[in-house]
């Protein structure tokens, strides 16, 4: 099989981390911090499609979030609704959307709805890509 037509096995996991501390090296707020590295996920996803990725997993939510600051936790939520917003990149760039994250409707699942119907659109509108997922 011609090495082009040959399915790319690399999956890389990322997880988001630091963006508060690099806001405070910066004497910036964190939110900005988080801000950062919702535009630097949007970064790597474009790097990984141009190396052949296959499967690009993202940690970006733990439970732990929860107890940051409400006007934190609502600025980090916001950014995510935005991630899963830009659909027509991904689709430009042939990225399939998948969740892995606790199931909306599980007991203690706490994501909001409007981010819930951003990240099950952005799944039914990427369901056709072939490319990286």
């Amino acid at each position: 099989m011609p090495k082009s037509e040959q399915p790319n096995l690399v999956h890389v996991g990322c997880i988001m981390d630091g963006n508060g501390r690099w806001a405070k090296r910066r004497h910036l707020p964190r939110t900005d911090g988080h801000t950062e590295g919702e535009e630097n996920l949007a970064r790597l996803v474009r790097v990984a499609v141009k190396r052949n990725v296959g499967w690009l997993t993202v940690f970006g939510f733990s439970t732990e979030n929860w107890v940051r600051p409400r006007t934190e936790v609502r600025h980090i939520l916001g950014l995510h609704k935005k991630l899963f917003g830009r659909v027509a990149e991904l689709n430009e760039l042939n990225v399939r959307i998948q969740w892995i994250g606790r199931p909306f409707k599980s007991r203690g699942a706490r994501t909001p709805r409007y981010v819930q119907r951003a990240i099950r659109k952005a799944i039914a509108d990427t369901a056709g890509n072939t490319g990286m997922v």
